[in-house]
């Protein structure tokens, strides 16, 4: 949803208090998942270019 609202454009069409209200999460619990989002790919990324 994230990406689909805009928040990775820049500038951002969208607020991470935005997503996380239209998500029914608080803004601390989305940027977590975010953050082991990109951990997640970034990781197998990398071990597929090794």
């Amino acid at each position: 949803m994230a990406y689909e609202r805009g928040y990775f454009d820049s500038p951002r069409k969208v607020s991470l208090e935005e997503v996380a209200e239209e998500l029914g999460i608080t803004q601390q619990s989305l940027s977590s998942r975010l953050r082991r989002g990109h951990r997640r790919l970034i990781g197998a990324t990398l071990a597929g270019s090794l």
